[in-house]
């Protein structure tokens, strides 16, 4: 049976992001600023979109949809910044770099699009059943307003 804990209060965080991933958001059509423009809604389609793929793929014995985005220099309401937690079988034999794969895999499409960050904690059952803690995600590094500041003070 599936344990699905959505939840909406939004955590800002800076989640690790790979140079594939970066390189990612550089060749997509909409870009994270388009997103972010669009991102009032309180509908949360992101978390949604979220939630019904990584459902889908890894039929999941436990999954965590965590929006982080007020942790970081964003407008209210955004979907930019989540935290994973998927408990499944699939992952059972597999490394976590694999892992982290299958998951950019099944959410490239929002990663190309509407997420900037995304922190991902993916375990077996058995993992989980021995530590279902969640790992703290680290604080906000400044975003776009760290980035202007430098951009600022070196000038």
């Amino acid at each position: 049976m599936l344990a699905l804990r959505l939840t909406s209060r939004l955590l800002h965080r800076t989640a690790t992001v790979p140079v594939a991933q970066q390189l990612l958001h550089k060749t997509c059509k909409r870009s994270f600023a388009d997103n972010m423009a669009n991102s009032g809604t309180v509908e949360k389609p992101v978390e949604k979109a979220l939630i019904a793929k990584l459902t889908e793929t890894f039929r999941p014995t436990y999954l965590e949809v965590i929006n982080e985005s007020h942790m970081h220099n964003v407008p209210e309401g955004s979907e930019s910044h989540f935290k994973v937690v998927v408990v499944s079988d699939k992952f059972e034999e597999q490394n976590l770099i694999t892992r982290h794969r299958m998951v950019h895999e099944t959410l490239k499409n929002e990663l190309c699009s509407a997420i900037h960050a995304l922190s991902i904690q993916a375990r077996t059952p058995v993992q989980w059943e021995n530590d279902p803690s969640l790992s703290k995600s680290p604080p906000c590094a400044g975003g776009m307003a760290y980035e202007a500041k430098k951009n600022q003070d070196s000038t």
